[in-house]
């Protein structure tokens, strides 16, 4: 069987994807080099650190995280590279936009990894026109 995206499970009848460009007009798929001195890309606020890790702390990192994956996984089944996702945006200290068709436990996978660190949890309902400033609110100077 062929691994071309048309031939496989989930894409009956859909068009085969293009080919990239390539060639002197395409894309650069490379990293721009960073000036020399820069300091280093920091995400999510985290400084990078050359320190060791103290003994017993990545025993403690995984044990944390093999117990919130335990109670992500009694509550939401068969989710597994979703869970696998949010673990890494957790730690990673990232965002992350879950978005898919009705009935996948979305909701309930957020709902589970809020509760499995004691965090809160709210749901926007998203709309074509909902704005940023609609959900953040915005600033308005009081002159009084």
């Amino acid at each position: 069987m062929s691994n071309a995206p048309s031939q496989q499970p989930g894409n009956q009848g859909r068009p085969p994807v293009p080919a990239p460009p390539s060639g002197p007009s395409a894309p650069s798929a490379s990293v721009p080099e960073r000036p020399a001195g820069a300091a280093p890309r920091a995400a999510g606020g985290f400084t990078p650190s050359s320190a060791a890790i103290p003994p017993g702390e990545l025993e403690r990192a995984g044990a944390i995280i093999a117990t919130i994956s335990g109670v992500f996984q009694s509550r939401v089944v068969g989710q597994e590279n979703l869970r696998t996702t949010l673990l890494t945006a957790l730690a990673a200290g990232g965002h992350v936009l879950l978005e898919s068709v009705p009935g996948l436990a979305k909701t309930t996978a957020a709902s589970a990894l809020a509760s499995s660190i004691t965090g809160s949890f709210a749901r926007i309902q998203c709309t074509p026109d909902l704005m940023p400033n609609d959900i953040i609110g915005t600033q308005i100077f009081n002159y009084g």
